[in-house]
């Protein structure tokens, strides 16, 4: 990242709040699945009536993908756990299959419209190690799920907590507690308070 680059060679960057222009995106929830997105998650397979969570990022080690693994093993048929990844990026092969096997979903193809895909989970989840890197400072997936009113579950990630620790829908945690905290708010996505407002 930008700052991590100034550190290495001695630069000094201004840091200033990131802000959100709420009117480049739609935060209205659909009451239901349009007719692309029923074929979209009949493709996934899964178990009706069921928590869909949600993980939006690369395929890879330093993702954190293996407390997912751990989850849906843990919970099997409770909950659908769907992660939407990169078609073009590089992915590593090994975790993919992981993750096909412990019967998690992942899908590598285009999307024309993700936000459906935030509007109709019902849980975000963002478990990376804070100190393995593996995404910018300020992951713009977390963004995209709040802006979209879906709660999130995160770790304590780059700038995450230093600017999104007041905003109503996201739950902090470290990853030895993220399994436990993320069964604990299940039943509780469908009431979190959202505002736009409330995202910096």
């Amino acid at each position: 990242t930008l700052f991590n680059y100034a550190a290495k060679n001695h630069v000094t960057v201004k840091r200033e709040i990131i802000g959100i222009d709420m009117n480049r995106i739609s935060t209205n929830r659909p009451k239901q699945r349009n007719t692309y997105l029923s074929r979209f998650f009949s493709e996934m397979e899964f178990y009706e009536g069921m928590p869909t969570l949600l993980h939006v990022g690369h395929v890879r080690k330093s993702r954190g993908l293996d407390l997912l693994v751990e989850l849906k093993l843990k919970l099997q048929k409770k909950v659908n756990i769907l992660v939407i990844a990169s078609p073009s990026l590089s992915y590593d092969r090994d975790l993919y299959k992981k993750l096909l096997d412990s019967q998690i979903s992942v899908y590598r193809k285009y999307l024309s419209n993700l936000s459906d895909v935030y509007k109709c989970a019902d849980l975000y989840l963002f478990p990376l190690d804070p100190q393995a890197g593996g995404a910018i400072d300020f992951p713009l997936s977390v963004i995209e799920a709040l802006a979209c009113e879906l709660p999130v579950i995160s770790t304590d990630f780059g700038a995450l907590r230093e600017n999104l620790d007041n905003v109503p829908g996201i739950v902090f945690t470290d990853r030895e507690n993220f399994l436990d905290m993320t069964v604990a708010n299940l039943g509780n996505t469908k009431t979190q308070t959202f505002g736009a407002s409330s995202l910096p």
